[in-house]
């Protein structure tokens, strides 16, 4: 499990696109708010666990949901997060994907925001889109445009101290 306070490092450590964030919440907690770049998935792990992962990645609503979920396989990590998690039992759809992941040889980590998802998005506005949408989330979204990724960073570099 991560802290929100770690999963804002990820956040600002590695570029989209080699972090895949999946939001279990139901469709209109996702539309009011969500971190930026997630993709809202609600689905109950029978199906993560039976279905291939191009029949999961079909039954995302969007094209742009779509697309960032098939990086899963070249991401460093994926972070998963719902209205509240405390224990890991908590989130059996995570818990469905990492072992998808696993028989599917993937290297990288799979987490879970430990908490509230409301204390997240409440520290760390910035990266909070949705209906509702801060000052400093729109500036963080137009300095996303402005910035030139390093995409060699290493995912080896980063430590959680749990």
């Amino acid at each position: 499990m991560i802290l929100p306070g770690h999963l804002n490092t990820l956040l600002e450590m590695f570029p989209a696109g080699q972090i895949v964030v999946i939001d279990l919440r139901p469709n209109d907690n996702y539309q009011r708010s969500h971190i930026h770049g997630a993709i809202n998935f609600r689905a109950p792990a029978s199906f993560v666990s039976r279905a291939s992962m191009e029949m999961i990645e079909k039954s995302l609503t969007d094209e742009a949901s779509r697309s960032s979920f098939d990086k899963w396989y070249t991401s460093k990590c994926v972070v998963f997060y719902d209205k509240v998690v405390e224990y890991p039992w908590e989130a059996p759809v995570a818990e469905a994907f990492f072992q998808k992941f696993k028989s599917k040889h993937w290297p990288g980590q799979v987490f879970v925001l430990k908490g509230h998802y409301r204390e997240f998005s409440q520290s760390f506005d910035k990266y909070i889109v949705g209906t509702t949408i801060t000052d400093k989330a729109v500036k963080y979204l137009a300095s996303l445009e402005d910035v030139s990724w390093d995409k060699n960073v290493s995912f080896q570099s980063f430590h959680l101290d749990l």
